[in-house]
C-alpha cells in the first residue's frame, strides 16, 4: 500500500445484546471501564505494533445498556509518531458478521493503495489504479479460536523467545499500549497528558 496514512478498525462482536449479554463471558456485565479496557486495547496494540507509538488520543465512550457498569460504545481517534490516523469504531451491540473470526474488518490506506479485511478473515489488497486481489482466503471458525488467531500469536512468540528477536507483545511494550488506554479515559499518565493528548466521553 506504500507509506499508510490512515487505517480504520471497525469492531462488531455482537454479544451484548438479550437478557443475558457476554455469555462467555459474563463478567464483562461489571466491569467499570469495558470496551476500551477489555476490547479497543487489543486495537491500540495493534495500532501501535503497525504504525508506531500513539502520540495523541482522543475518545468518546456511551454506555447503550443502563443494566451494565461500564461503557459498551467506543470511539477513539489515534495519532501515531509515523503520521498515521486511525479510528477505531466499536461497540458490542451492533450484530456481527457470520461468519466473524476477525470480531469486525479492518482497512489500512497508502499512497500506493488499499488493504482490506473483511470480517470473514479475508485480506484484500487494492493497489491505485488496479484491481483488486485476494492475499488471504476467508478463514472459517472451524479453523481454531478466531481464525486461528491464538495458535499464531504462541508460534510468534515462541519464536521471539527462540531467536531473540524483539516482540511488540513483551511486558515492557504492552505498558505503552495500557497508557494509551488509561488516556482514552481521560487519566493523567506520568503526571499529564503528554503531547498534547486529549481523552474524554466518560461512560
Amino acid at each position: 500500500v506504500g507509506r499508510p496514512y490512515y487505517a480504520h478498525f471497525r469492531v462488531r462482536p455482537g454479544d451484548g445484546r438479550g437478557a443475558a449479554p457476554y455469555p462467555a463471558q459474563p463478567y464483562f456485565r461489571d466491569m467499570p471501564r469495558f470496551f476500551f479496557y477489555e476490547t479497543g486495547v487489543h486495537y491500540v496494540d495493534l495500532t501501535r505494533a503497525l504504525f508506531g507509538r500513539v502520540r495523541r488520543a482522543h475518545a468518546v465512550a456511551r454506555r447503550l445498556r443502563p443494566d451494565i457498569a461500564g461503557e459498551d460504545l467506543g470511539v477513539a481517534l489515534l495519532e501515531t509518531e509515523q503520521d498515521v490516523v486511525v479510528v477505531l469504531d466499536g461497540n458490542r451491540w451492533g450484530e456481527a458478521a457470520d461468519p466473524n473470526p476477525a470480531f469486525g474488518t479492518a482497512t489500512i490506506e497508502g499512497t500506493a493503495g488499499r488493504l482490506d479485511v473483511t470480517a470473514d478473515g479475508a485480506v484484500w489488497l487494492k493497489p491505485l489504479g488496479a484491481p483488486a486481489r485476494c492475499l488471504r482466503s476467508a478463514q472459517p471458525e472451524r479453523r481454531g479460536y478466531r481464525g486461528d488467531s491464538v495458535a499464531a500469536t504462541v508460534r510468534h512468540l515462541a519464536t521471539a523467545l527462540e531467536t531473540g528477536r524483539p516482540s511488540p507483545l513483551e511486558g515492557r511494550a504492552y505498558l505503552e499500549t495500557m497508557a494509551v488506554v488509561f488516556r482514552l479515559y481521560g487519566d493523567p499518565v506520568d503526571g499529564g497528558e503528554p503531547n498534547g493528548a486529549e481523552a474524554g466521553g466518560r461512560a
